[in-house]
């Protein structure tokens, strides 16, 4: 879940035409990612047990919780977002709620089928091993170490 929101507010940036905001906060939340993932799956001696394998899926979970709130309040916040009146009541009419459903529904979609093709793999993989989900969950964070570049070169050149 916490995955799905912060995509959403990634492309969020994007559109708003902030476009380094996405690739900082996907680097900042591999850094989080890459160092609770040292911390909890070897431990720290004296302080708590390492947690081994189940140590890599609990650190990507915290850090997926800790970077979406950092966004929230980042987006809250700051005062180049202040004119979208972001966290605010809103009150849209019908009218307008179907613009942007009619606009948001191709994104939506496309990114909902991705979030199900990873939910499925990682159920598949979760059955068949904790390592095999392990490794899956090193894999997509190096995909998207090596793809965030490339994204942000895209989003640039539109």
């Amino acid at each position: 879940m916490p995955a799905f929101f912060l995509k959403s507010i990634e492309m969020f940036a994007l559109g708003a035409n902030h476009v380094v905001l996405a690739p900082c906060f996907i680097l900042l939340q591999q850094l989080l990612y890459t160092a609770l993932n040292l911390m909890l799956t070897s431990g720290i001696p004296g302080v708590f047990r390492g947690l081994g394998l189940l140590g890599v899926v609990v650190s990507e979970i915290i850090a997926n919780w800790l970077i979406l709130a950092a966004a929230s309040l980042y987006f809250r916040f700051h005062p180049a977002f202040r004119d979208y009146h972001l966290f605010s009541g809103i009150q849209a009419s019908k009218s307008m709620l179907g613009h942007l459903l009619k606009l948001g529904s191709p994104i939506s979609f496309q990114v909902a089928t991705q979030l199900f093709g990873f939910f499925v793999t990682s159920l598949i993989l979760g059955a068949a091993a904790v390592k095999n989900l392990v490794l899956d969950q090193v894999v997509m964070q190096w995909v998207i170490f090596f793809l965030t570049p490339a994204e942000a070169m895209g989003a640039t050149a539109m």
